[in-house]
């Protein structure tokens, strides 16, 4: 029941007048369940474990911590911006750098790690996979086989249009926008193109072409 606790406290922040599936707006919605009595309910429910629901969803002003999990890039691949979950990620890798290897699906990014053609250094690029490209499928296939490999999880990045799961670890980076299908720029990445991804500036650019390193002005 945490979510519409949440909404409630962030009542100010959100679009109140948005109609729901219920036929009413989100607010009609939040009153509903104040005349009902549903967050009382639910304070009960956590007193049989001595809980208070502020022990359990913290107010804006007592967070716990300065920045959330997740982190959007934007740069000459992502200008609408890509997703990645910076909690998952060793500080050390917030900056990395190196030469695309490029696929139009994960399955023949997945045959090709599988096959080990892929080294250290390399970004993993995985496009045509948002939802027109093909229904955003989850990258969990991709990702766990890159895990069990140690030398690779901590030295090769992924981008993509795609998307991945909460249990994703590493230096992944999703829901690339827009996406290739829509003609974004992940579309014209080739193999060999230096792709930097900078998670403390929130970037994420090619920044050389054909493994030569050149100013931006020039991509």
């Amino acid at each position: 029941g945490g979510t519409p606790l949440i909404m409630k406290k962030i009542a100010d922040k959100i679009n109140l007048d948005a109609l729901t599936v219920t036929g009413k707006t989100v607010g009609e919605n939040l009153k509903q369940l104040e005349k009902e009595n549903y967050f009382s309910k639910v304070q009960r429910y956590l007193n049989n474990y001595g809980l208070k629901s502020e022990e359990i969803i913290r107010d804006a002003d007592n967070p716990l911590r300065n920045e959330g999990a997740i982190a959007i890039l934007k740069g000459n691949i992502a200008p609408l911006g890509a997703v990645v979950k910076k909690i998952a990620l060793k500080r050390e890798l917030y900056k990395f750098k190196g030469e695309a290897r490029v696929f139009d699906s994960q399955h023949n990014a997945l045959d090709s790690l599988l096959r080990r053609e892929i080294d250290s250094g390399t970004v993993i690029v995985v496009r045509y996979e948002g939802p027109k490209g093909s229904g955003m499928p989850e990258m969990y296939y991709l990702t766990e086989a890159l895990a069990t490999v140690p030398k690779l999880s901590e030295s090769v990045a992924i981008v993509t249009d795609g998307r991945f799961s909460g249990a994703s670890r590493g230096p992944v980076i999703g829901h690339v926008s827009p996406e290739a299908a829509e003609g974004g720029p992940i579309a014209v990445v080739k193999d060999g193109d230096i792709i930097k991804i900078d998670i403390e500036k929130r970037e994420l650019n090619i920044i050389g072409v054909d493994g030569e390193e050149m100013p931006a002005e020039e991509i």
